[in-house]
């Protein structure tokens, strides 16, 4: 909310400049996430600031169904938008992958996965060819993917600093991320689907939460530095406002971008 959207001069931009509207009017967790097809939107709710409901609904925002489960966070469509996957919390306080499919039906990926003595702890999941999440099974927040069957887990970043949200391209070949560095700045990172080729996109600040514009050219993300969402294109280049913050009021990370 209040909230006002810059039309850069950049050609992805020209037909932006309208005001954002609310498809709804509460959600307690960022981001939400918008199925591919455009068909629905799923988000975090729950009363008193809880965040113990996901509510999933068309593009309008009629509510379609909504899911029960302690603690959800980081809601991720599929490919094909039929199947939706979340960080869920058990009762026990371990937290898992769930998915549901397309008939409401849930399973879940490495509930309480033993880590030493310790439980493991998820930070974000994104669904691309592969099922990529952030996970310290092995100490540090770190990059992983596995099979969309939940088979052949496989942990992406070890630089043991700190790794989190990704982000997959619309065409499912590069995604993106933020990393922290040496000098203890968070900067949005970019690679190949598998993980190979990373680079360092932004440079300067603490920016999170990147988001891939549908053309796979731009990626907007958020820079707690300056406390507006930012836009850079997949070079690192045209680095610029999105939005423009009043002094009283905080724009918060982006959620989708179709």
């Amino acid at each position: 909310n209040n909230y006002n959207v810059t039309t850069p001069n950049s050609a992805p931009f020209q037909q932006m400049g309208v005001q954002p509207g609310d498809v709804t009017s509460s959600t307690n967790a960022a981001p939400f996430a918008w199925a591919r097809n455009g068909s629905r939107i799923a988000y975090v709710f729950g009363p008193l600031g809880a965040t113990d409901f996901l509510r999933v609904t068309d593009g309008s925002g009629n509510l379609l169904v909504s899911f029960g489960h302690k603690d959800i966070f980081s809601p991720s469509f599929s490919p094909d938008s039929r199947n939706l996957i979340y960080v869920g919390t058990e009762t026990n306080g371990a937290q898992s992958l769930i998915v549901v499919d397309a008939d409401n039906r849930k399973r879940e990926f490495f509930p309480a996965r033993d880590n030493g003595g310790s439980r493991e702890s998820f930070r974000g999941v994104a669904w691309g060819k592969w099922i990529y999440f952030v996970s310290n099974f092995t100490g540090a927040f770190e990059i992983w993917l596995m099979n969309e069957d939940g088979t052949g887990p496989r942990q992406l970043t070890t630089d043991r600093r700190e790794n989190g949200s990704p982000a997959v391209s619309a065409d499912g070949t590069k995604i993106a991320y933020y990393s922290k560095q040496a000098d203890n700045s968070y900067q949005i990172m970019i690679a190949n689907a598998d993980g190979s080729g990373a680079r360092k996109l932004t440079t300067s600040g603490n920016n999170f939460t990147p988001v891939w514009s549908p053309d796979g050219n731009w990626i907007a993300y958020f820079s707690s530095t300056v406390g507006d969402i930012m836009v850079i294109d997949k070079n690192g280049n045209q680095n610029q406002h999105l939005t423009k913050c009043q002094p009283s009021q905080r724009c918060q990370l982006p959620g989708a971008w179709r």
